[in-house]
């Protein structure tokens, strides 16, 4: 992300909702929340202008370890559930099967929770809290998946499977800030050797704790004014 002026950054944290509080005994800038204006700029937005403060702040903070660059790879490999193949999908059923075009939405193919359960014990499936990306479609889109009993198309929706070295609360903001381009040409698709080939910079494990408590809250609370917005177009 381009560095910002200012002006223009000072507006940013106002859209996202935060202020910085300057002249605290705190080893790192305090963020509290101030009144959030979610429809002056998307989500994905928000979380980008306000990790991208958030970085600054510890980046430029002497006291604080330096944040170092990584790739995704060093953490990890890409996963992704079992080949699910159209005959044995019906349109009603035991389990959800989402595919790239209903992910994150509802879902219109469904498996049996005989195959479920088998796939879910043989092959690969994410653990409550795994961030699910999308690979096709709209590139780098983030589900969080929370444990339901649901099927996901191979290949097109896939994950991380990282260890202990990486917080996934920390994880959520900063793929909101990974750009899933080609310099030149927009990618159709993201391969696993994209994923793991991005670089980004990462705090140690208490800074990821603290970053990602702070997004989570970030996250409720967009999620709460959406619902209002919502409530009050009715």
């Amino acid at each position: 992300m381009p560095r910002r002026d200012a002006a223009s950054l000072a507006e940013s944290r106002k859209l996202a909702g935060i202020r910085i509080v300057t002249g605290t005994t705190s080893p790192f800038t305090r963020y509290e929340r101030i009144s959030v204006s979610p429809a002056s700029c998307s989500i994905r937005s928000e979380y980008v202008i306000a990790f991208y403060t958030f970085k600054l702040q510890y980046k430029c903070n002497n006291s604080t370890p330096a944040w170092e660059q990584r790739k995704l790879g060093e953490f990890g490999s890409v996963a992704m559930c079992k080949r699910i193949y159209k005959e044995q999908t019906s349109e009603q059923g035991d389990v959800p099967f989402f595919k790239i075009g209903t992910f994150g939405a509802d879902p219109d193919a469904f498996i049996s929770n005989e195959l479920f359960e088998d796939y879910k014990r043989t092959y690969p499936y994410p653990t409550p809290g795994t961030l699910l990306i999308s690979a096709a479609g709209s590139i780098g889109r983030i589900v969080e998946y929370q444990g339901e009993k649901a099927y996901f198309q191979d290949s097109n929706i896939v994950w991380l499977e990282h260890d202990h070295r990486l917080n996934d609360a920390f994880l959520k903001p900063l793929y909101s800030k990974i750009e899933w381009g080609l310099e030149g040409s927009t990618i159709k698709r993201l391969y696993n050797k994209d994923l793991l080939s991005a670089e980004v910079t990462i705090p140690d494990g208490r800074e990821q704790k603290e970053i990602g408590q702070f997004f989570a809250k970030l996250d409720s609370l967009i999620t709460l004014h959406q619902r209002k917005r919502l409530w009050f177009a009715k």
